[in-house]
């Protein structure tokens, strides 16, 4: 394996995950005519003539692949650095998996439904109307309330807290970055759980921007390192001809 090459691209996709996913936050403020209120209530969108369907569904789309499955290549990366450092490695990194996976559903699914609800909403009776944005709230409900900010959040802390504690003597930084970014998410999930809404929207924030730092951190760290090639195997960056089993 050319794992010089390898980390080269697991850096760079990393990058381009924190990229997309500030473009996705972007798109959506653009879409919703740059109406803040739609980040605390996305039921504001329906009726909105400044909403623009296309960018609601493009933002969706960047959120999947920004703040979800850009992060493959990384849950690989350190699934074969915590092998060498944990016994938990498999359940740290399935942890990783599930919230990248549950993650890019709710997003997927968002990204169809959103634009059809924007479209459908203007042009429908006032009965239509009703049954429409009850529809709309539930199923922003079920993705935010349930996927997102209860069920992922609990997974998302659960790996980085485990990448945190891994790394926090050879990248001091990173690995508080990484454990911040898990405690964020912690009460999120656990201000969702508890009824606690205010609890909820501080962790959520705190979330939504480290989950950006966090991969283009660790994408610039991992492009700057992996170009020094003789370096102690117990650092993050290894060695090119150490073959990560």
């Amino acid at each position: 394996m050319n794992t010089h090459k390898f980390q080269n691209q697991v850096a760079i996709l990393s990058i381009l995950a924190g990229v997309l996913a500030l473009t996705s936050i972007y798109l959506i403020a653009a879409g919703a005519g740059y109406n803040m209120a739609v980040f605390e209530n996305p039921s504001e969108l329906l009726g909105m003539t400044t909403a623009d369907a296309g960018l609601l569904k493009a933002s969706m789309i960047a959120d999947m692949f920004g703040y979800y499955l850009l992060l493959l290549p990384a849950l690989v990366y350190f699934q074969r650095y915590l092998k060498t450092r944990t016994s938990w490695s498999y359940v740290i990194s399935w942890c990783g998996s599930a919230y990248i996976l549950i993650g890019a559903i709710g997003a997927a699914i968002l990204s169809v439904t959103w634009p059809a609800y924007v479209v459908e909403y203007p042009i429908a009776t006032v009965l239509e109307q009703e049954i429409i944005k009850r529809n709309f709230e539930l199923l922003n409900q079920l993705v935010y309330g349930g996927l997102w900010n209860t069920l992922e959040v609990v997974l998302a802390a659960a790996w980085w807290l485990g990448i945190g504690i891994a790394v926090r003597k050879d990248l001091p930084v990173f690995g508080i970055l990484s454990i911040v970014l898990a405690f964020a998410s912690i009460i999120d999930g656990v201000g969702n759980m508890l009824g606690l809404p205010n609890v909820a929207a501080l962790g959520l924030n705190i979330y939504l921007v480290l989950g950006i730092a966090w991969p283009v951190w660790f994408g610039a760290s991992l492009l700057y390192n992996s170009r020094k090639v003789n370096v102690n195997s117990q650092r993050l960056v290894m060695k090119p001809n150490l073959e990560l089993a």
